[in-house]
Protein backbone atom coordinates (compact mmCIF):
# COMPACT_ATOMS: atom_id res chain seq x y z
CA UNK A 1 0.00 0.00 0.00
CA UNK A 2 1.24 3.47 -0.87
CA UNK A 3 2.14 5.90 1.93
CA UNK A 4 0.15 9.18 1.76
CA UNK A 5 2.69 11.67 2.96
CA UNK A 6 2.40 14.01 -0.02
CA UNK A 7 -0.72 16.12 0.57
CA UNK A 8 -0.98 17.43 -2.97
CA UNK A 9 -1.19 13.88 -4.32
CA UNK A 10 -3.55 12.63 -1.62
CA UNK A 11 -6.23 15.27 -2.24
CA UNK A 12 -6.01 15.46 -5.97
CA UNK A 13 -3.63 18.42 -6.17
CA UNK A 14 -6.12 20.81 -4.58
CA UNK A 15 -3.49 22.65 -2.59
CA UNK A 16 -0.73 22.81 -5.16
CA UNK A 17 1.20 26.02 -5.68
CA UNK A 18 -0.50 26.96 -8.95
CA UNK A 19 -4.02 26.92 -7.51
CA UNK A 20 -3.03 29.00 -4.49
CA UNK A 21 -1.27 31.54 -6.71
CA UNK A 22 -4.34 31.78 -8.94
CA UNK A 23 -6.65 32.31 -5.95
CA UNK A 24 -4.31 34.96 -4.55
CA UNK A 25 -4.17 36.77 -7.91
CA UNK A 26 -7.97 36.74 -8.21
CA UNK A 27 -8.32 38.06 -4.66
CA UNK A 28 -5.80 40.81 -5.39
CA UNK A 29 -7.65 41.85 -8.59
CA UNK A 30 -10.94 41.96 -6.68
CA UNK A 31 -9.33 44.04 -3.94
CA UNK A 32 -7.92 46.48 -6.52
CA UNK A 33 -11.33 46.83 -8.19
CA UNK A 34 -13.01 47.46 -4.84
CA UNK A 35 -10.33 50.01 -3.95
CA UNK A 36 -10.77 51.84 -7.29
CA UNK A 37 -14.55 51.89 -6.87
CA UNK A 38 -14.16 53.28 -3.35
CA UNK A 39 -11.86 56.02 -4.64
CA UNK A 40 -14.35 56.96 -7.38
CA UNK A 41 -17.12 57.10 -4.78
CA UNK A 42 -15.03 59.36 -2.53
CA UNK A 43 -14.22 61.67 -5.45
CA UNK A 44 -17.89 61.91 -6.46
CA UNK A 45 -18.94 62.64 -2.86
CA UNK A 46 -16.24 65.31 -2.54
CA UNK A 47 -17.34 66.97 -5.78
CA UNK A 48 -20.99 66.92 -4.72
CA UNK A 49 -20.25 68.45 -1.30
CA UNK A 50 -17.97 71.06 -2.87
CA UNK A 51 -20.70 72.02 -5.32
CA UNK A 52 -23.33 72.21 -2.56
CA UNK A 53 -21.14 74.28 -0.26
CA UNK A 54 -20.15 76.72 -2.99
CA UNK A 55 -23.74 77.70 -3.79
CA UNK A 56 -25.07 81.12 -2.97
CA UNK A 57 -27.88 81.70 -0.44
CA UNK A 58 -30.26 82.41 -3.33
CA UNK A 59 -29.53 78.99 -4.81
CA UNK A 60 -30.14 77.38 -1.41
CA UNK A 61 -33.42 79.29 -1.10
CA UNK A 62 -34.46 78.10 -4.55
CA UNK A 63 -33.62 74.48 -3.68
CA UNK A 64 -35.59 74.72 -0.44
CA UNK A 65 -38.50 76.29 -2.28
CA UNK A 66 -38.48 73.48 -4.85
CA UNK A 67 -38.43 70.85 -2.07
CA UNK A 68 -41.36 72.53 -0.32
CA UNK A 69 -43.30 72.65 -3.60
CA UNK A 70 -42.62 68.96 -4.19
CA UNK A 71 -43.67 68.06 -0.64
CA UNK A 72 -46.98 69.90 -0.96
CA UNK A 73 -47.55 68.12 -4.28
CA UNK A 74 -46.97 64.70 -2.72
CA UNK A 75 -49.18 65.11 0.33
CA UNK A 76 -52.63 65.12 -1.36
CA UNK A 77 -51.81 62.00 -3.38
CA UNK A 78 -50.42 60.21 -0.33
CA UNK A 79 -53.45 61.21 1.74
CA UNK A 80 -55.79 59.86 -0.96
CA UNK A 81 -53.99 56.48 -0.93
CA UNK A 82 -54.14 56.36 2.87
CA UNK A 83 -57.86 57.17 2.78
CA UNK A 84 -58.41 54.35 0.27
CA UNK A 85 -56.50 51.91 2.49
CA UNK A 86 -58.50 52.96 5.57
CA UNK A 87 -61.78 52.47 3.66
CA UNK A 88 -60.62 49.01 2.61
CA UNK A 89 -59.76 48.13 6.21
CA UNK A 90 -63.18 49.35 7.39
CA UNK A 91 -64.93 47.28 4.74
CA UNK A 92 -62.80 44.27 5.74
CA UNK A 93 -63.75 44.74 9.38
CA UNK A 94 -67.44 44.76 8.50
CA UNK A 95 -67.06 41.83 6.10
CA UNK A 96 -65.12 39.90 8.77
CA UNK A 97 -67.98 40.38 11.23
CA UNK A 98 -70.47 39.14 8.62
CA UNK A 99 -68.26 36.12 7.89
CA UNK A 100 -68.09 35.35 11.60
CA UNK A 101 -71.89 35.40 11.76
CA UNK A 102 -72.09 33.03 8.79
CA UNK A 103 -69.56 30.69 10.41
CA UNK A 104 -71.49 30.69 13.68
CA UNK A 105 -74.73 29.95 11.83
CA UNK A 106 -73.07 27.11 9.92
CA UNK A 107 -71.58 25.65 13.09
CA UNK A 108 -74.94 25.77 14.88
CA UNK A 109 -76.91 24.16 12.04
CA UNK A 110 -78.25 20.78 13.11
CA UNK A 111 -79.24 19.28 9.76
CA UNK A 112 -76.37 18.09 7.58
CA UNK A 113 -77.80 19.56 4.37
CA UNK A 114 -78.42 22.92 6.07
CA UNK A 115 -74.94 22.91 7.62
CA UNK A 116 -73.33 22.04 4.30
CA UNK A 117 -75.13 24.84 2.42
CA UNK A 118 -74.21 27.36 5.14
CA UNK A 119 -70.55 26.30 5.06
CA UNK A 120 -70.56 26.56 1.25
CA UNK A 121 -72.02 30.06 1.56
CA UNK A 122 -69.36 30.92 4.15
CA UNK A 123 -66.47 29.70 1.98
CA UNK A 124 -67.93 31.30 -1.13
CA UNK A 125 -68.15 34.60 0.75
CA UNK A 126 -64.55 34.19 1.92
CA UNK A 127 -63.32 33.67 -1.63
CA UNK A 128 -65.39 36.59 -2.92
CA UNK A 129 -63.94 38.81 -0.20
CA UNK A 130 -60.39 37.67 -0.99
CA UNK A 131 -60.94 38.36 -4.70
CA UNK A 132 -62.44 41.75 -3.90
CA UNK A 133 -59.50 42.61 -1.61
CA UNK A 134 -56.98 41.61 -4.25
CA UNK A 135 -58.73 43.84 -6.79
CA UNK A 136 -58.96 46.75 -4.37
CA UNK A 137 -55.30 46.49 -3.39
CA UNK A 138 -54.26 46.26 -7.04
CA UNK A 139 -56.33 49.35 -7.80
CA UNK A 140 -54.86 51.30 -4.86
CA UNK A 141 -51.35 50.33 -5.94
CA UNK A 142 -52.02 51.27 -9.57
CA UNK A 143 -53.38 54.66 -8.50
CA UNK A 144 -50.37 55.22 -6.25
CA UNK A 145 -48.04 54.28 -9.09
CA UNK A 146 -49.86 56.67 -11.46
CA UNK A 147 -49.64 59.45 -8.87
CA UNK A 148 -45.90 58.91 -8.49
CA UNK A 149 -45.40 58.94 -12.26
CA UNK A 150 -47.31 62.23 -12.53
CA UNK A 151 -45.32 63.65 -9.62
CA UNK A 152 -41.97 62.68 -11.16
CA UNK A 153 -42.98 64.04 -14.55
CA UNK A 154 -44.14 67.34 -13.04
CA UNK A 155 -41.01 67.73 -10.94
CA UNK A 156 -38.83 66.78 -13.90
CA UNK A 157 -40.38 69.70 -15.77
CA UNK A 158 -39.82 71.99 -12.78
CA UNK A 159 -36.15 71.05 -12.48
CA UNK A 160 -35.59 71.43 -16.23
CA UNK A 161 -37.10 74.91 -16.14
CA UNK A 162 -34.96 76.04 -13.25
CA UNK A 163 -37.67 75.92 -10.61
CA UNK A 164 -40.38 77.59 -12.72
CA UNK A 165 -43.63 75.71 -13.39
CA UNK A 166 -44.34 75.06 -17.06
CA UNK A 167 -47.76 75.97 -18.36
Amino acid sequence: MKDRTNTSESNGGLFNGGAITEIAETAMKNYEQAFQTGMKLQMAATQTWSKLLSQSPQEWQERFSNCATMATGVMPAAQKRIDDAVKLMQMNGQAGAELMQKAMAAAQATAIADSQSKWMDFWSSCLTLARSNAGAIAQINAQAFDSWIAFVQQNGEISQNGGRHSA
